[in-house]
């Protein structure tokens, strides 16, 4: 299993890099990076061409560079497409209180023959598929959604074979796009 923490995005509602900021005493992509390192047999960072060069220097970053333009699924299908025979644990950049009991608990519930298996998320009863293992069988569903003009990757998640699990920790579900969202998080992670 291959980790890939998707870097690439705007952060437009944010107006910073969301890989940049600090939670865990380093950048969140380095700290995502280094927690998918833990359980994965190689790692890399899902980003635009144009980003990389101003990261942190004392990191050796592997980086896969988004082929295509289409959201969060252009990195999730830049990686499949990297190594089409390869399972993809996924994880966003912007996933402040992500950590290691979440991980291990999606790789020990991973259902190798469901297309995905990811954590529904109890705020709204759908798929949360920016932290979900994407299996080899997934390129092809993908590719036909794309095909059709349809770029959500919950949407594909919604539509298709997937494993979904309850998660035992909710909060960590809680993506931080906005300002007062990382604030939030900050206060929230200095009691935890």
């Amino acid at each position: 299993m291959y980790g890939l923490v998707l870097a690439g995005g705007q952060s437009r509602r944010m107006g910073t890099d969301k890989g940049a900021l600090v939670y865990h005493g380093v950048p969140q992509r380095q700290y995502l990076y280094e927690l998918l390192q833990n359980f994965c047999e190689k790692t890399y960072i899902s980003c635009r061409v144009d980003q990389a060069g101003s990261w942190e220097e004392d990191v050796e970053y592997n980086f896969l560079y988004d082929r295509y333009d289409l959201g969060p699924i252009t990195g999730i299908i830049t990686a499949l497409d990297f190594k089409p025979y390869t399972t993809w644990l996924v994880v966003a950049c912007d996933l402040p209180y992500l950590n290691e009991k979440t991980i291990d608990q999606l790789i020990r519930q991973r259902n190798p023959s469901k297309i995905a298996t990811a954590f529904i998320n109890p705020k709204n009863d759908l798929p949360e598929p920016l932290l979900t293992i994407w299996e080899p069988q997934s390129k092809p569903i993908i590719e036909k959604f794309i095909a059709e003009d349809n770029t959500s990757p919950m949407r594909i998640l919604k539509e298709s074979d997937i494993q979904l699990l309850q998660i035992s920790q909710p909060l960590v579900l809680t993506n931080a796009n906005h300002p007062e969202e990382y604030k939030k998080a900050l206060d929230d992670l200095k009691g935890l």
